[in-house]
């Protein structure tokens, strides 16, 4: 049993990219359910889910950003610098300003300025 299988019957949508029984169809999973995340997320998982052939086709679009590097040390990296803003005191932060900020939007909406 594949890792892609064993998620299957959770909270996830699987669907094929180009058709299920073409030779170059791909398996695409959206996961739905925040502990379904973590589990594919946690560094006991690291490797076991390849990001696909989008992310080679996206490359020169969204260059080699974390979301786009396959796993490996370069990724690692990526990953451990990229933590740091999502500790708990950053995101009390960030979620201020954005508080702040949605508030300004709506606030403003549809003023003529």
């Amino acid at each position: 049993q594949t890792h892609l299988e064993t998620f299957q019957d959770e909270a996830c949508y699987l669907f094929w990219a180009f058709g299920r029984w073409l030779p170059f169809a791909q398996p695409i999973v959206i996961l739905t359910d925040v502990k379904l995340v973590r589990a594919v997320l946690s560094p006991k998982n690291y490797g076991k889910f390849t990001k696909g052939l989008g992310y080679d086709a996206a490359m020169p679009l969204i260059g080699r950003a974390l979301l786009a590097l396959p796993d490996g040390d370069e990724w690692k990296l990526h990953r451990r610098i990229a933590q740091s803003a999502f500790r708990p005191m950053i995101l009390s932060r960030t979620v201020a300003v954005a508080t702040r900020l949605a508030a300004t939007l709506s606030r403003n909406w549809g003023s003529p300025d």
